[in-house]
C-alpha cells in the first residue's frame, strides 16, 4: 500500500517532527563515535534512529581498549572492550537518545506484525518538501491515518524518483 501526505496536515507535522527527532538521534551517535577516533559507526536495527551497536574504524584501534565485531565480515568494526577505561564511554553509549519502532510507527498508527515468516517492524518514509510518501508492506493489517492518500504504485514511484533526484541523499532513507 502507497500513500502521500501532503504538507499543511497535521499528519505531516507529526512525520517532520519525528524526522527531525531521528537526526538528532543519529547525529548525537556519530559525535559519539567521531569523539572516539571512529569514522562512522553501525547498529543492529533495534531503534529507527539512535544508538550504537560498534564503531567503525578505518585503522585498527587500542585492542586493549577495543574488540573486533566479526574479523571475516566485519572487520571494520569494533565494540569497546567491558573494562574501567571503557565505563564512561558505556555510560556514553546508554545516555545517548534514540527513537524505537514503536514511538515511530504510532505517528502514523503502525502495528509491527509478522506476516509468515517475517516480521514487519515498520512503515517506509520518503521526505520531500511538499508531500511525505509512506509504503506499507500489501498484506499488512492496517488502516491508514485520515491525512494519507492512497495513490498507486505508478504514482508512488515516479514521485520517490524525482524527489530523490532533487536531493543528492535523502533525509531519512526509507525503511
Amino acid at each position: 500500500m502507497k500513500y502521500k501526505v501532503l504538507k499543511g496536515t497535521a499528519l505531516f507535522d507529526r512525520l517532520l517532527a519525528i524526522v527531525g527527532q531521528i537526526h538528532k538521534c543519529n547525529q548525537a551517535a556519530l559525535d559519539l563515535a567521531l569523539s572516539q577516533g571512529a569514522v562512522g559507526l553501525a547498529t543492529l536495527g533495534n531503534n529507527r534512529g539512535g544508538g550504537i551497536d560498534a564503531f567503525r574504524f578505518k585503522e585498527e584501534p587500542d585492542m586493549l581498549l577495543w574488540k573486533q565485531m566479526d574479523k571475516h565480515r566485519y572487520r571494520d568494526l569494533y565494540s569497546p572492550r567491558a573494562n574501567k577505561k571503557n565505563n564512561e564511554l558505556f555510560s556514553q553509549i546508554q545516555a545517548l537518545p534514540r527513537i524505537g519502532y514503536p514511538e515511530y510507527n504510532a505517528v502514523i498508527g503502525y502495528e509491527s506484525q509478522w506476516i509468515g515468516i517475517t516480521c514487519h517492524q515498520s512503515y517506509g518514509l520518503t521526505q520531500d518538501d511538499e508531500f511525505f510518501l509512506i509504503s506499507v508492506f500489501d498484506e499488512s493489517k492496517y488502516t491508514p491515518h485520515p491525512d494519507m492518500i492512497e495513490i498507486l504504485g505508478s504514482e508512488f514511484n515516479s514521485l520517490k524518483e524525482k524527489s530523490l533526484e532533487a536531493r543528492k541523499e535523502p533525509l531519512l532513507c526509507p525503511a
